[in-house]
């Protein structure tokens, strides 16, 4: 983005004092500082006031007040940096400045998170050569996601690949090993407490595998969604999951899993991969171990989380798992 601004303004530059040079190539007698004010005034021209409105609002609809909105104005001399503060009804006005485009770098606000799709739809970029006002009364949409309540939440990740030799691979959702939050040990392991089982069956006629999740026991249960939730659903679970993927082809879900008679709630967004022989899935995970079905990570609890643990550890004079 700032790449495709920095060339735009080069182009401007180069066509206007271009032009200005031909222009004024007869008159020799002007002096190296005339031409330069005539260059600098035909490349201010080009920049032409901006009236811009802009409206944050959050994932139910509402006004999120005193966001700080980070802006870049682009113009002839540079890029001039703003920032403003959203009013009671979420709105942002750029005005008394020119400029030949802008830029929405980022907004914050406390206890929200601003949304990548802002960018996917082409919201954070306006070009401005006069001819269009962005009107008060229909301004542009920024989403934010307003976050969850702070809670501890363990963040961390699942690596597989599926030998021949090894019935199912057991995955501790809680525990952590060698500093790691997450992993995985053989069905024979005393370590690891089973939130997930893990297994694959080959299905020779198709040269396909079905990738199948298990939890262990009845109060326990896996849903698959197609999007990311921080609050996983509070009915639906079914204790098996299972999904078919054809040699060279990848499937990616969002699994939702209630374990340890519903102590604890996860979020897998993973991805299964059958390619040449070689079947894996990976997942990034996030785990509450308190019962919640928050699953909105908070870096401060999580840091106090792994404190509190390794202190209980070092009190009871065992290594911290």
């Amino acid at each position: 983005m700032i790449v495709k601004n920095k060339i735009l303004i080069v182009t401007i530059v180069f066509v206007a004092g271009l032009a200005v040079f031909t222009k004024c190539n007869f008159a020799d007698d002007l002096s190296k500082i005339d031409k330069q004010t005539t260059i600098s005034n035909v490349l201010k021209s080009l920049d032409k006031p901006i009236l811009y409105y802009g409206k944050v609002l959050d994932n139910n609809n509402l006004p999120v007040i005193s966001a700080q909105v980070s802006i870049q104005i682009i113009q002839a001399v540079g890029v001039k940096e703003i920032v403003l503060s959203t009013d009671n009804q979420g709105i942002f006005e750029v005005s008394a400045i020119n400029g030949s485009g802008l830029l929405v770098n980022k907004i914050t606000a406390s206890g929200y998170d601003y949304l990548r799709i802002n960018r996917a739809k082409g919201h954070d970029e306006y070009e401005n050569d006069g001819s269009t006002v962005i009107d008060r009364n229909n301004p542009v949409v920024f989403t934010m996601r307003k976050k969850e309540p702070p809670t501890v939440v363990i963040p961390g990740d699942i690596s597989v690949v599926f030998k021949k030799d090894v019935k199912y691979y057991e995955v501790d959702l809680v525990d952590m090993v060698d500093g790691a939050p997450y992993y995985l040990k053989r069905y024979h392991s005393d370590n690891a407490h089973a939130d997930l089982k893990a297994r694959v069956e080959y299905i020779s006629a198709e040269d396909a595998y079905n990738f199948i999740l298990e939890t262990p026991d009845a109060d326990s249960g896996i849903i698959a969604l197609d999007q990311m939730l921080y609050v996983p659903p509070e009915t639906g679970y079914k204790n098996i999951y299972k999904v078919k993927v054809t040699n060279g082809q990848m499937f990616k879900t969002y699994l939702y899993i209630k374990s340890r008679g519903g102590g604890i709630y996860s979020n897998l967004d993973i991805k299964f991969v059958n390619q040449n022989g070689e079947v894996f899935f990976k997942a990034e995970v996030w785990t509450n171990p308190l019962g919640e079905r928050n699953l909105d990570f908070d870096g401060d609890k999580y840091r106090a989380y792994l404190a509190n643990k390794n202190a209980s550890a070092e009190r009871m004079g065992t290594k911290p798992q």
